[in-house]
């Protein structure tokens, strides 16, 4: 886990053993792995071709998605690993996304103020990947 927030563990073993006899967990699992292959490849794309705002403003809105929190604990330097950019280039994007009133931030404290800003900020990889991860799983 990058920030905070809760998680359940489950023994290998069981893990193989549901996924062997439960079609569903076998489908849930199947279409997650898909998903992630998809998140994967297209933030490769992102990371190619959009600029550091847009892409820590999708990495942001991602963050907000999977928390459901706007108030992010997650520091520049761990961004800056995530988003494969130096910490002053991510500095830079968030000082451009606090001024356009989409967050304000400080030391470890990320939080989203305006996620309809942050959304216009980003670039089109945001709704891409969020209409992967919104699929139901097949049953």
């Amino acid at each position: 886990m990058k920030i905070g927030g809760t998680a359940y563990r489950l023994p290998a073993a069981d893990f193989k053993r549901e996924f062997d006899r439960s079609a569903t967990v076998r489908a849930v699992v199947l279409d997650y792995l898909a998903a992630l292959t998809a998140l994967t490849q297209q933030t490769v794309v992102c990371n190619t071709f959009h600029s550091a705002k847009a892409r820590l403003a999708r990495s942001l809105l991602m963050m907000r998605d999977g928390t459901g929190a706007d108030l992010l604990g997650i520091t520049q330097e761990l961004l800056a690993g995530v988003l494969g950019l130096s910490r002053t280039t991510v500095t830079e994007a968030a000082r451009a996304l606090q001024s356009a009133g989409a967050i304000s931030y400080r030391r470890g404290v990320v939080q989203i103020v305006n996620s309809d800003r942050l959304a216009d900020a980003s670039c089109e990889c945001y709704e891409t990947v969020r209409s992967l991860v919104k699929e139901p799983a097949k049953a």
